[in-house]
């Protein structure tokens, strides 16, 4: 009797237990965009480039781009102006060091600012700074820059310098043009477009590497090379065009058509 109610208990036991087992539970996770910036450098008095870095470590689940933006205010002047560090390309679970260098122009005085970080369509505020500029900058010559290789987003040139730390200065409205270094001549300008627009000039100061006292400015004048794409694009742009116009002058005379038909029935009333 004891093993009929143990096998009866065991069954329904395993009724209740089997199809939970059973059970499996699907779990979506969504890619996440993230990151953790620390070890934050503050170059706090400098006689003309002005540099602050920090260790950015990649907490999502991909790759992202990161950029430093930082707003700047020179305090006697009041003017105010944004450098951009070079878009560093950090792995999910990595970390890599991001920099921005800039410098003020003919100034000395203490300048503050407010530093974010922009990665995968995000922005975030990192933190706020300010630091002295002892020295005024003036950059009297003019270095020649050579483009042998441009696109949308970098362009390598050839500088008549071996070593050098160039700073943008001037460029086109809405980019984002990232500091970037000359090794043995050789360096590639890191840009960013907020839409395709072609042949444009960036102007850079130019300091030495190693002592960073100003060498000159650099002017590059970027003549990208548009790809298949750009030329479909601009194709059908100038055929749509073309048939917006010849629409428009059809409407106008059947307008004009109309307005006849219309002129004629009146003068048909009248009489």
């Amino acid at each position: 009797m004891v093993e009929t109610k143990n096998i009866i208990l065991g069954l329904a036991l395993l009724l209740f237990v089997v199809p939970v087992a059973g059970i499996g539970f699907a779990v979506d996770i969504e890619p996440t965009a993230n990151q953790n910036t620390k070890d934050l450098q503050v170059k706090n008095n400098f006689s003309h480039v002005f540099e602050l870095n920090a260790s950015v470590f990649n907490s999502g689940s991909f790759e992202c781009r990161y950029r430093f933006r930082a707003e700047i205010n020179e305090t006697g002047s009041g003017d105010e102006f944004t450098a951009y560090s070079k878009a560093v390309p950090i792995p999910p679970g990595a970390f890599d060091r991001v920099k921005v260098f800039a410098s003020p122009y003919n100034y000395t005085g203490m300048i503050r600012g407010e530093l974010f970080i922009e990665y995968c369509d995000k922005t975030e505020n990192v933190t706020t700074f300010k630091a002295n500029s002892t020295e005024r900058t003036v950059l009297n010559n003019t270095l020649q820059l050579d483009e042998t290789s441009v696109n949308s987003t970098q362009a390598r040139a050839e500088l008549d310098v071996d070593n050098a730390l160039l700073i943008p200065r001037d460029s086109p409205k809405f980019w984002k043009v990232g500091s970037t270094e000359v090794e043995n001549g050789t360096t590639y300008l890191d840009y960013r477009m907020p839409f395709r627009n072609f042949n444009r000039n960036i102007t850079y100061a130019a300091f030495n590497s190693s002592t960073g006292k100003p060498i000159g400015t650099v002017k590059a004048d970027l003549k990208v090379e548009r790809d298949f794409i750009d030329k479909v694009f601009e194709k059908k742009y100038q055929i749509g065009l073309a048939l917006s116009f010849l629409l428009n002058i059809a409407l106008l005379v059947l307008i004009g058509i109309k307005r006849g038909f219309k002129a004629k029935a009146l003068n048909a009333v009248s009489h």
